[in-house]
């Protein structure tokens, strides 16, 4: 499950993100994130 973008919109104002270069696409985090709870460690 990806973040739809009206989700990413509402994260993004929440946390007030810089923006700045970064390695790693934070809505990437997010969605690896989001995976791992989804579906747990193995």
């Amino acid at each position: 499950m990806d973040l739809e973008e009206i989700q990413w919109q509402v994260i993004k104002k929440t946390l007030n993100l810089q923006e700045r270069r970064r390695k790693y696409d934070l809505r990437k985090i997010w969605n690896a994130t989001f995976y791992l709870e989804k579906t747990g460690c193995q």
